[in-house]
């Protein structure tokens, strides 16, 4: 159980740093080809996917709030 849960805290840490970092990148690139745009589409769908299975697992609707004070 604490495997999974590390695990999800993994993915929705990795998935958001990459959506941000994809985000960038398409700003600064301007357009992009058809398939440049399908595979970003198939993999953010994918990782949603992967995130969706976990949490389910979990049975959790949504990924839990792990900010911490400093």
């Amino acid at each position: 159980m604490l495997l999974l849960f590390c695990l999800t805290v993994f993915l929705s840490a990795g998935f958001s740093m990459e959506t941000k970092q994809t985000s960038k990148l398409l700003a600064e690139s301007g357009e992009q080809c058809s398939a440049c745009d399908f595979r970003e589409h198939s993999k953010q769908m994918r990782l949603h996917n992967i995130k969706s299975q976990i949490l389910s697992i979990l049975r959790l609707e949504q990924a839990p709030n792990i900010t911490q004070e400093h």
